[in-house]
């Protein structure tokens, strides 16, 4: 949707790609942590200590992640000029949850890559659907 348009129909063009790709990648998250049932950090080890609660469902994939590169590659495709920097907050929000001690790198990187594979999916939708 890169267009010059701007005002209430590309705001409510923003919002509606965003909510439909994230409602999307909850999907797909979701699907893969019920078929994978992969462990947290601290219920292989013991000694790690969350930063904040634990949610109660598997680790692999992210999310988060899933969830932030999604958004961030949605925004980056909606607006190019800031790709770079929506792109970097992105990557931060679903490293914090390596850091707050909730999931594996692995999680993070294939919620990324699904989160990813879904954004195009919607990118390619946007590109097709004759708003440019």
């Amino acid at each position: 949707m890169r267009t010059t348009a701007s005002g209430a129909p590309r705001a409510a063009r923003v919002y509606a790609l965003i909510a439909a790709a994230f409602f999307d990648s909850f999907i797909a998250g979701q699907d893969g942590k019920f078929t994978y049932w992969y462990i947290r950090p601290n219920q292989l080890e013991t000694s790690i200590v969350p930063l904040f609660p634990v949610p109660n469902f598997p680790s692999y994939p992210s999310n988060h992640s899933t969830f932030s590169a999604t958004r961030s590659e949605i925004l980056a495709y909606l607006f190019p000029s800031h790709a770079d920097e929506i792109r970097a907050v992105g990557k931060e929000a679903g490293d914090s949850r390596i850091w707050a001690g909730i999931h594996f790198q692995i999680d993070n990187s294939s919620g990324v890559q699904l989160g990813r594979s879904v954004s195009q999916k919607f990118i390619a939708w946007a590109n097709a659907d004759g708003s440019q």
